[in-house]
């Protein structure tokens, strides 16, 4: 959100915490970036339509999608369900095509816009005790290549930034700054 801010967007902020958005919104502010707090439940479809359609209302077309959603939880997966699993896969891929097909009609009608996913490292490199998060990413992974074939005669970008370590504010290839400079390579 800062990165965007800095280079001149409107940043519209969504998350089902509201305490979590007033935060981000404080701290943005104090930088000189204005944003805009929606509230939204990723693995809901209709709540991440209505929280879009509201964002198109107030602002206009979505330039840019960043989807970066996801379920985090440490459960080895020969201990989670396939219950869980999908409740988490609701969250970790069904709110970003959601969130892609209600931010589409209006990137196609504009002639531009852009999509990008947070992708992980266990969609590449899975480990057992992150499981149903490393399923989510590979599939997120796939959604990014299928939405890139389905659109290739289109002006839309899809991309992922694929995070492949923890993030932390200290660590130099990890701190969100350095991770937000990829969305522009």
């Amino acid at each position: 959100a800062r990165k965007f801010g800095k280079e001149g967007f409107k940043v519209v902020l969504v998350s089902r915490n509201i305490t979590n958005l007033k935060k981000y919104q404080s701290e943005l502010s104090k930088e000189g970036i204005d944003s805009f707090p929606y509230i939204a439940t990723a693995g809901e479809p209709n709540s991440v339509k209505q929280a879009i359609k509201k964002i198109e209302n107030d602002h206009g077309t979505v330039d840019v999608l960043l989807y970066n959603a996801s379920k985090i939880k440490k459960t080895h997966i020969l201990s989670d369900t396939s219950l869980s699993i999908a409740d988490d896969f609701k969250i970790n891929v069904g709110g970003a095509l959601t969130a892609t097909k209600a931010v589409l009609p209006g990137m196609l009608e504009k002639g531009s816009g852009s999509i990008f996913f947070t992708g992980g490292g266990f969609a590449l490199k899975p480990n057992p005790d992150f499981g149903s998060l490393g399923l989510g990413k590979a599939a997120l992974r796939n959604l990014n290549e299928v939405l890139n074939e389905s659109l290739k005669e289109t002006p839309i970008h899809v991309a992922s930034v694929i995070v492949t370590g923890k993030v932390s504010e200290s660590d130099k290839k990890y701190s969100p700054n350095a991770i937000a400079e990829e969305y522009w390579k």
